[in-house]
């Protein structure tokens, strides 16, 4: 969840029909919100007891109400709701809830898309020093024809965010060094920028690292080394890092070939609807069937792939079904 969880500021007491103290309503919430990964069921309970907190207007349970409706934990998930939580919030004077509402307008959930209305929001949650409204003020700058001078503004914004513990922020910044759509490859710089992200734990820092030595950037080539990052940023959930180790498992590069892992981990990247995960499986299952089912799973995800613009998988599906017919 974006909204922080922060004692209440004033500490006024405030009794509701039950009786009970608002402050100790939000350290209930707070107590469900804690135990909420190990038990979902806590999430509801937590809602529930937040919705008297923001009834009895407690500023920071409105934003948290805010991001359980946000992400349909709880509760269904409603963008129309936590809009309204977060303005609220927002005057109360939390600062996430600019982050949050700038999300809402960058991305059009529940309302139209208004990249003004986000700058605006974000610009306001820079100015609170909210890190997040921060990073993303430079992604709205990145993404802006706007501005003449968009991607210095951005990187201005990313390089404060970094400054401030923004992992996201690290890789972003290397990213610019390292993408030629930047017009400002440096690659050393690059490098200094992806070790810092990976040094604070971030998945796609990881995978940017392993590409560098499994190319030789900046680093001397190493595919051992390329591989101990390429696994750590799958682990950490860099969904192009699970669906290239797959690939490695699948064709034997560097490591031992193993179908089961291949078939685990490209599975693991199609949920996330990475497309040239399911052309792989397409060729996994056609490659490897041992049974007519198998042959229904090839068809069934080379379709997927060729749906989504893989034309290989296209041409693949064309050949298993004039196998069939024969």
């Amino acid at each position: 969840m974006k909204c922080k969880i922060h004692t209440f500021r004033e500490k006024a007491k405030i009794d509701n029909i039950n009786g009970e103290d608002i402050d100790e309503l939000f350290e209930r919430a707070n107590e469900y919100l804690q135990i909420a990964e190990s038990d979902p069921k806590a999430y509801e309970n937590a809602a529930v007891v937040l919705e008297k907190c923001v009834q009895l207007q407690h500023p920071e349970a409105t934003c948290i109400l805010g991001d359980l409706y946000f992400y349909g934990y709880g509760v269904d998930r409603n963008y129309k709701k936590a809009k309204k939580l977060y303005e609220r919030a927002i005057e109360f004077g939390v600062d996430e809830g600019y982050q949050n509402l700038g999300i809402i307008y960058s991305k059009g959930l529940s309302t139209e898309i208004d990249h003004s209305k986000a700058l605006f929001c974000f610009k306001k949650g820079a100015e609170l020093g909210n890190v997040a409204s921060i990073f993303n003020l430079g992604l709205e700058y990145l993404n802006s024809s706007l501005y003449n001078n968009s991607n210095d503004l951005a990187k201005e914004c990313f390089e404060k965010a970094s400054k401030l513990g923004s992992s996201e922020a690290y890789f972003i910044l290397g990213m610019m060094h390292y993408d030629k759509e930047f017009n400002n490859v440096n690659i050393t710089t690059a490098l200094k920028y992806f070790i810092k992200g990976v040094e604070l734990g971030n998945a796609d820092a990881m995978y940017m690292l392993s590409t560098m030595y499994k190319k030789g950037l900046g680093v001397k080539k190493s595919p051992s080394i390329s591989l101990k990052y390429l696994t750590r940023a799958a682990d950490l959930g860099s969904i192009q890092a699970v669906y290239e180790l797959g690939v490695l498992y699948y064709s034997g590069d560097g490591v031992e070939k193993d179908y089961e892992k291949a078939k685990k981990l490209l599975m693991k990247a199609a949920k996330k609807e990475y497309p040239e995960a399911f052309y792989k499986l397409g060729l996994l299952f056609s490659e490897n069937k041992t049974c007519k089912a198998d042959v229904v799973k090839a068809v069934k995800f080379l379709k997927k792939a060729c749906t989504l613009g893989i034309q290989k998988a296209c041409v693949a599906l064309r050949e298993i079904k004039a196998e069939l017919r024969n």
